[in-house]
């Protein structure tokens, strides 16, 4: 059976829960000014802290909501558990994400393509071509709307993903792109004011 592209798109991950966040309201506030464009934040790195089952997860998917409902493009991916990663998996599922869209155009897909060849010819030898590959990649996203990449275990994803991420996001100016992530607090103990 062959799916249609509105179910295919339904198997991509729903941001909900079913369990309410709780004193959350400001926290998701700051995120819809943020993406809305109504608070002036014209790109940077979001970052949500917090010990195992503190809601990391549902308060990024609430924020991913919040940007969807605001118009932006939400390109998510997560850490895995257990084994070590495969190097590139997230980011590979960032660009399934991206192939996905449904306004995909002619010149995004030519990106992919450059991405996914520099992937292929040079892998983890050559992190400023491929950074720049994927920079291209989602400067051409960005021409369809602001964008949020999300994602979920930032701690847990390949260090070869998190290294072209931070090639892209250290060379952006003021493109309206969000990088959100979910990790545990960088000081465990630490007073939360």
């Amino acid at each position: 059976m062959v799916e249609s592209e509105e179910s295919a798109l339904s198997t991509r991950p729903v941001a909900h829960s079913k369990f309410p966040l709780v004193d959350r309201n400001a926290i998701l506030q700051e995120f819809e000014a943020i993406f809305s464009g109504s608070a002036p934040s014209p790109n940077g790195c979001l970052s949500i802290e917090g010990s195992w089952g503190m809601g990391r997860t549902a308060l990024l998917n609430a924020a991913c909501l919040s940007a969807q409902s605001a118009g932006c493009i939400v390109l998510r991916t997560r850490g895995g558990t257990g084994e070590r990663p495969a190097p590139f998996g997230g980011l590979l599922h960032l660009i399934e994400d991206i192939a996905s869209l449904r306004n995909a155009n002619e010149e995004v897909v030519e990106q992919i393509h450059k991405v996914l060849d520099r992937l292929q010819r040079e892998g983890e030898r050559n992190f400023d071509a491929l950074g720049a590959a994927f920079s291209g990649l989602v400067l051409s996203v960005r021409k369809l709307g602001f964008v949020v990449v999300a994602i979920d275990d930032a701690d847990q994803v390949d260090d070869a993903t998190m290294l072209t991420l931070e090639y892209f996001f250290h060379r952006l100016d003021d493109q309206q792109i969000w990088l959100l992530t979910t990790s545990p607090a960088r000081q465990s103990g630490a007073a939360r004011w």
